[in-house]
């Protein structure tokens, strides 16, 4: 991918770009925007007692695209994608290593690092956005994310046996 038009602070850090519409790699918004809208697919598609999508359609999300396992040239590595363009949990080297390995995890990288997820077998959805676009990927064996998911994810078993 040109440097030109990698998605760093260089591109979306300008007012056309927010203005752009780009479908796959347009949205704005917050960590708490995110989360919601990742809560719902780990809802089944419920959120907040309203269902806004059949669960079966959220679980059939999980399905990998076409030429699954033909790896990406940009990334280097096989990119876990499912049909329907959410990302899924994986070990490939192109994978976050903040969201694990379980291909039932659907994710979505933002510009610049940021990342959302949700687990559809423990209903934990998460966002993690940052204020510095980073302008490149992370090196997994450093990736910034990794406490903190670990965090999360021990609050919330933590959270689970209490209940």
């Amino acid at each position: 991918m040109p440097r030109q038009v990698f998605p760093g602070s260089t591109v979306y850090g300008t007012e056309l770009a927010r203005r752009t519409v780009n479908p796959g790699a347009g949205a704005i918004g917050d960590a708490r925007s995110f989360a919601r809208f990742f809560a719902m697919l780990a809802g089944h598609g419920e959120l907040d007692g309203v269902r806004l999508l059949p669960a079966d359609r959220v679980d059939g999300f999980t399905e990998p695209r076409d030429e699954a396992g033909v790896p990406d040239r940009y990334l280097g590595g096989v990119a876990h994608v499912s049909a329907f363009g959410y990302w899924l949990g994986g070990s490939s080297p192109a994978a976050n290593p903040a969201v694990g390995p379980d291909p039932r995890i659907l994710h979505h990288p933002g510009a610049g690092g940021s990342i959302s997820w949700a687990e559809l077998d423990t209903g934990l959805a998460v966002s993690i956005c940052h204020n510095r676009m980073h302008e490149g990927p992370f090196e997994p064996s450093g990736h910034p994310f990794v406490p903190i998911a670990e965090a999360v994810r021990a609050v919330a078993a933590d959270l689970k046996k209490e209940n």
